[in-house]
Protein backbone atom coordinates (compact mmCIF):
# COMPACT_ATOMS: atom_id res chain seq x y z
CA UNK A 1 0.00 0.00 0.00
CA UNK A 2 1.59 3.10 -0.66
CA UNK A 3 1.78 6.11 2.15
CA UNK A 4 2.14 9.37 -0.01
CA UNK A 5 3.28 12.16 1.80
CA UNK A 6 3.38 11.24 6.04
CA UNK A 7 1.91 15.17 6.36
CA UNK A 8 -1.39 14.45 4.21
CA UNK A 9 -1.71 11.14 6.03
CA UNK A 10 -1.56 12.64 9.16
CA UNK A 11 -3.81 15.44 7.97
CA UNK A 12 -6.86 12.89 6.27
CA UNK A 13 -6.45 10.78 9.40
CA UNK A 14 -7.63 13.97 11.81
CA UNK A 15 -10.42 14.47 9.02
CA UNK A 16 -11.31 11.09 9.52
CA UNK A 17 -11.22 10.84 13.21
CA UNK A 18 -13.09 14.19 13.68
CA UNK A 19 -15.52 13.64 11.01
CA UNK A 20 -14.66 17.03 9.12
CA UNK A 21 -15.55 17.00 5.48
CA UNK A 22 -15.60 13.56 5.59
CA UNK A 23 -18.10 11.20 7.56
CA UNK A 24 -16.48 9.92 10.91
CA UNK A 25 -14.28 7.20 11.05
CA UNK A 26 -12.03 6.34 13.74
CA UNK A 27 -10.97 3.25 13.00
CA UNK A 28 -9.52 4.34 9.68
CA UNK A 29 -8.07 7.24 11.47
CA UNK A 30 -6.00 4.53 13.57
CA UNK A 31 -5.36 2.33 10.75
CA UNK A 32 -3.49 5.34 8.84
CA UNK A 33 -1.07 6.58 11.83
CA UNK A 34 -0.66 2.98 12.96
CA UNK A 35 0.16 2.38 8.87
CA UNK A 36 2.62 5.25 9.08
CA UNK A 37 3.95 4.74 12.27
CA UNK A 38 5.10 1.93 11.38
CA UNK A 39 7.06 2.98 8.01
CA UNK A 40 8.99 4.62 10.56
CA UNK A 41 7.54 8.05 9.81
CA UNK A 42 9.02 10.65 12.44
CA UNK A 43 5.82 12.84 11.81
CA UNK A 44 3.27 8.98 12.08
CA UNK A 45 5.22 8.03 15.72
CA UNK A 46 4.52 11.85 16.64
CA UNK A 47 0.85 11.62 16.17
CA UNK A 48 0.40 8.10 17.14
CA UNK A 49 2.09 9.06 20.59
CA UNK A 50 -0.38 12.07 20.84
CA UNK A 51 -3.50 9.99 19.79
CA UNK A 52 -2.68 7.29 22.64
CA UNK A 53 -1.94 10.20 24.89
CA UNK A 54 -5.49 11.68 24.52
CA UNK A 55 -7.46 8.59 24.14
CA UNK A 56 -8.78 10.64 21.12
CA UNK A 57 -9.34 7.40 18.78
CA UNK A 58 -10.52 5.32 21.88
CA UNK A 59 -7.75 3.88 23.17
CA UNK A 60 -5.89 5.63 25.47
CA UNK A 61 -2.38 4.42 27.11
CA UNK A 62 -0.56 7.13 28.11
CA UNK A 63 2.51 4.80 29.26
CA UNK A 64 3.07 3.93 25.77
CA UNK A 65 2.67 7.39 24.67
CA UNK A 66 5.44 8.38 27.05
CA UNK A 67 7.98 5.81 26.07
CA UNK A 68 7.01 7.06 22.10
CA UNK A 69 7.52 10.41 23.32
CA UNK A 70 10.90 9.72 25.09
CA UNK A 71 12.11 7.74 22.06
CA UNK A 72 11.03 10.66 19.86
CA UNK A 73 13.05 13.35 22.06
CA UNK A 74 16.23 10.63 22.23
CA UNK A 75 15.94 11.29 18.23
CA UNK A 76 15.85 14.98 18.70
CA UNK A 77 12.25 15.58 17.56
CA UNK A 78 11.58 18.81 18.64
CA UNK A 79 8.22 18.68 19.47
CA UNK A 80 8.18 15.70 21.28
CA UNK A 81 10.02 18.12 24.29
CA UNK A 82 6.86 19.92 25.17
CA UNK A 83 5.05 16.89 25.12
CA UNK A 84 7.61 15.38 27.38
CA UNK A 85 7.56 18.22 29.90
CA UNK A 86 3.74 18.47 29.60
CA UNK A 87 3.62 14.57 30.78
CA UNK A 88 6.39 14.92 33.60
CA UNK A 89 4.39 18.14 34.85
CA UNK A 90 0.79 16.22 35.35
CA UNK A 91 2.22 12.71 35.74
CA UNK A 92 1.03 11.59 32.32
CA UNK A 93 2.25 8.12 31.71
CA UNK A 94 4.95 8.59 34.30
CA UNK A 95 5.17 10.24 37.77
CA UNK A 96 5.14 13.95 38.14
CA UNK A 97 8.88 15.18 38.27
CA UNK A 98 8.66 18.63 37.71
CA UNK A 99 12.17 19.02 37.50
CA UNK A 100 12.49 16.91 34.54
CA UNK A 101 9.57 19.33 32.93
CA UNK A 102 11.47 22.14 33.20
CA UNK A 103 14.64 20.37 31.02
CA UNK A 104 12.23 19.59 28.38
CA UNK A 105 10.74 22.45 28.50
CA UNK A 106 14.06 24.43 28.28
CA UNK A 107 14.51 22.18 25.51
CA UNK A 108 11.26 22.86 23.62
CA UNK A 109 12.64 26.37 24.48
CA UNK A 110 16.29 25.98 22.71
CA UNK A 111 14.69 24.59 19.85
CA UNK A 112 12.32 27.30 19.24
CA UNK A 113 8.93 26.10 20.83
CA UNK A 114 6.87 28.85 21.75
CA UNK A 115 5.39 26.45 24.42
CA UNK A 116 8.71 26.01 25.79
CA UNK A 117 9.28 29.58 26.55
CA UNK A 118 5.99 29.62 27.94
CA UNK A 119 5.73 26.88 30.01
CA UNK A 120 9.51 27.57 31.51
CA UNK A 121 9.06 30.84 31.92
CA UNK A 122 5.75 29.78 34.54
CA UNK A 123 8.32 27.32 36.19
CA UNK A 124 11.11 30.27 36.44
CA UNK A 125 8.34 32.29 37.97
CA UNK A 126 7.11 30.53 40.27
CA UNK A 127 10.27 27.98 41.35
CA UNK A 128 8.61 24.87 40.04
CA UNK A 129 10.95 22.45 39.48
CA UNK A 130 13.83 25.11 39.53
CA UNK A 131 15.05 27.78 41.38
CA UNK A 132 12.84 30.56 40.91
CA UNK A 133 14.55 33.41 39.03
CA UNK A 134 13.08 36.48 37.81
CA UNK A 135 15.33 37.89 35.30
CA UNK A 136 15.11 34.48 33.61
CA UNK A 137 11.62 34.02 33.80
CA UNK A 138 11.40 37.58 32.10
CA UNK A 139 13.65 37.01 29.53
CA UNK A 140 11.85 33.77 28.94
CA UNK A 141 8.45 35.32 28.74
CA UNK A 142 10.14 38.23 26.09
CA UNK A 143 11.10 34.81 24.10
CA UNK A 144 7.90 33.57 23.91
CA UNK A 145 6.21 36.43 23.25
CA UNK A 146 8.92 37.54 20.39
CA UNK A 147 8.17 33.55 19.00
CA UNK A 148 4.36 32.71 19.69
Amino acid sequence: QRQGVPLGSVLMAELYANGWGVPKNTAKAKRMVEDLSRSGSVIGRFTQALYLKSGVLGQKDQARAFRMMRTLADQRVAPAYSQLATMYRFGQGTGVNLTQAVAYNRRAANAGDPYGHQSLGYALYNGKGTPKDLVKARQSFRNWSRNG
